[in-house]
């Protein structure tokens, strides 16, 4: 009996596999990546869960990426494994010509029908190393102390040389890097170029990666398979159909490169890396499935984004007001203090003595201290950083800028002990035509190199142990927390519907965000008008909003920017506040697990969310808890059906309502694990479930 090599690999990883695959969203899969030398010749880089195949000869080429789980191919046709260009040429970094059909690979014919391509780079080498941590870490903040960093895994690289004809001219060295996973079917890919010459050579990437897909992994048919770039700016995800009439239908291509064509000068050894592509195959169309797996990814390589300390922003700067708030905060259990836009705080500032002297105060009473900067590229700064551009004034993040205001945040960290940030900016920047600025050349450089020091910067505040609030999504570059179902002009609505717009924020971003990346923002005060009806003060006034509104943001495990200054007024709002705070700390290892979505509000029924977390320490039996909320102005008694499946539990469950044994009570898990759960809530109120 012949058996495939296919299944033969999952035989050998999993053993003799009779039911379903396992699912790496809820099993510990525990298989380690490793590269293997197949019969043919060919290499291959797996985990268990995904593989990708590579051929040697007659070119290196990807001619296999697998996912065991689909027990399919992902790849129709050859490509190259990148393209640069080089003082202006264009060339295909490995790669093949085979002559044959690209509607789909017939792996058998490939060796009879291939050529090398003899304007390509040339396959030289491999080797593997462990993977490496772009940043140190070690958990923080709240953080799971189970994280492990850098995670565990294998990174390939491939080494090139310029085509035969051209090495006399180009002396240059070419590596692919690919770096795959233990236990998630995710493979990372990036490309070095390194000059080994005195000459002058102008350096641009065309394609980072791009892959002939089969139909039902592009975004054209099911989008099986998802792609992240770990750059928020400046990248092109491209989806496309293959220009060729022979095909018979429309057959798609994957293209990661840049949104603006580029130049880079490199000589004597310099180095150009390009941003890395992510790939997971998820093998999904499920909004939820397709969600848990980017958080996935997110929990692997940006761990950071884990740490959710309970923080306020302090509207009033004034050492008085500062301590007075510090005092409040503390008596409750709050994690954090920043000083607010508007507080007068400046990070730029020259005398720290005050500055620091308050810090201290509010670290002696337990908490961390942050302040906001508006570091965006519109604001106008010294003559000699601001971008050379017709269009609207602004400057340039690759002048000398960058120097002073990294030296700026390293100072005030040192002196003062600000160990938080948050950053209004600096988003893209402008293509400068400047000449002089210190980290570009000219204009075909300039977005390039600010993208890269936009990324660079936040790896030297992270270094520096700094929690930071961004804009952006610099997540992979040690950036903890953005911003989540934000829309500024909400703010000024009345509070029942900021609430609810909220709500329906971090429902719909808790899609692709872990919860404790995100936060939101409740108006304390003043927020760009609005007036007494948008806002919580005075607090006595409003227990029942404010209550509701901590539920919320606590229920959720987003933490919000409470912006005010003061967090209670009387002694009953101070008891609202302390439960809130006591309630997160007590659950925070499953609030800060990812969201299963029950049902969006619509502010005229029930509307509520699951959080699960199937890997939580055996001691703990908690696999997830639901916050179910009742917006209206009626009681309201409802059957809702809770979906158990990503808590792990598969049988029976045990429900408990708001913490209260006496309340405890069994069910059996339907065939989809999900369990019929009648609610009754009264007007503007909420409830929460354990589930066990």
């Amino acid at each position: 009996m012949k058996v495939s090599l296919k299944i033969l690999v999952s035989i050998l990883l999993f053993g003799n596999v009779v039911g379903s695959f396992p699912d790496w969203l809820i099993t510990k899969i525990n298989v380690q990546s490793k590269l293997r030398t197949l019969p043919n010749g060919n290499i291959e880089l797996t985990n268990g869960l995904i593989s990708r195949q590579f051929s040697l000869q007659p070119g290196f080429a990807t001619v296999d990426l697998y996912s065991y789980e689909k027990k399919s191919s992902l790849i129709r046709a050859i490509q190259p494994e990148a393209i640069v260009i080089i003082d202006g040429v264009h060339y295909n970094v490995g790669g093949f010509q085979a002559n044959m059909s690209r509607s789909y690979l017939n792996r058998s014919m490939l060796e009879t029908v291939s050529k090398a391509d003899p304007n390509a780079f040339e396959y030289v080498s491999y080797e593997t190393k462990p993977i490496q941590a772009k940043f140190p870490y070690k958990p923080a903040r709240g953080a799971p102390k189970s994280i492990e960093w850098p995670p565990k895994g294998l990174h390939l690289l491939v080494h090139f040389k310029p085509p035969s004809n051209l090495q006399k001219n180009l002396n240059l060295k070419i590596t692919i890097n690919y770096e795959v996973y233990d236990n998630v079917p995710i493979v990372s890919k990036w490309v070095s170029i390194k000059s080994l010459s005195k000459k002058h050579l102008e350096i641009g990437i065309e394609t980072v990666e791009i892959l002939s897909l089969n139909w039902q992994w592009a975004k054209q048919g099911y989008q099986w398979l998802q792609v992240v770039p770990d750059q928020p700016r400046g990248t092109k995800i491209n989806w496309l159909h293959e220009d060729n009439p022979d095909l018979g239908s429309f057959q798609p291509v994957l293209n990661c490169g840049y949104d603006k064509n580029f130049t880079l000068d490199l000589v004597n050894r310099e180095v150009f890396e390009t941003y890395r592509v992510h790939e997971i195959l998820v093998g999904s169309t499920d909004p939820e499935r397709v969600g848990l797996s980017l958080k996935r990814l997110k929990r692997l390589l940006a761990p950071q984004s884990q740490e959710n300390p309970i923080y306020f922003h302090m509207t009033n700067g004034s050492s008085e007001a500062f301590r007075g708030v510090v005092d409040q905060l503390s008596e409750v259990g709050f994690e954090m203090i920043f000083y607010s836009f508007g507080s007068g705080f400046d990070l730029e500032q020259n005398n720290l003595t005050g500055l620091a002297s308050d810090i201290a105060y509010a670290n002696s009473k337990g908490l961390e201290v942050g302040g906001y900067d508006l570091i965006a590229w519109t604001r106008r700064t010294e003559d000699k950083w601001m971008a050379v551009t017709n269009e609207t004034f602004g400057t340039c993040m690759a002048s000398g800028w960058y120097d002073y205001l990294l030296d700026k945040v390293k100072r005030i960290r040192n002196v003062a002990n600000l160990t938080a940030i948050e950053t209004d900016g600096p988003y893209p920047g402008y293509q400068c035509q400047s000449t002089l600025h210190k980290y570009h050349k000219n204009v075909q450089d300039s977005t390039f190199q600010q993208s890269r020091l936009q990324a660079q910067f936040y790896i030297e505040l992270h270094a520096l142990g700094m929690y930071i609030n961004q804009p952006d999504d610099y997540f992979f570059f040690g950036a903890n927390k953005a911003a989540m179902g934000y829309n500024e002009g909400q703010f000024s609505l009345p509070r029942w519907i900021d609430l609810s717009i909220s709500r329906q924020g971090m429902f719909d971003d808790t899609f692709r965000r872990i919860p404790t990346e995100g936060w939101m923002f409740l108006p304390l005060l003043n927020y760009e008008g609005g007036g007494p009806a948008a806002w919580f003060e005075p607090l006595k006034d409003h227990l029942v909003e404010f209550d509701f509104a901590l539920a919320q943001y606590f229920g959720a495990g987003v933490q919000a920017c409470y912006r005010g200054d003061r967090i209670f007024d009387t002694l009953k709002t101070k008891a609202i506040v302390k439960y809130w705070v006591d309630f997160y700390k007590m659950y925070r290892n499953v609030l800060s697990g990812d969201l299963i979505h029950i049902r969006r509000a619509d502010m005229q029924s029930i509307d509520g969310f699951l959080h699960v977390n199937p890997f939580l320490d055996q001691d703990s039996k908690i696999r997830g808890l639901a916050f179910f909320y009742n917006p209206t102005s009626a009681l309201i008694e409802d059957t809702i059906q809770v979906p158990l499946y990503y808590t792990g539990l598969s049988t029976t469950v045990q429900v408990i309502r708001e913490g209260n044994m006496d309340t405890a009570k069994g069910y059996n898990l339907s065939r989809d694990y999900s369990i019929d759960l009648n609610l009754i809530i009264g007007a503007k109120s909420y409830t929460w479930i354990i589930f066990q």
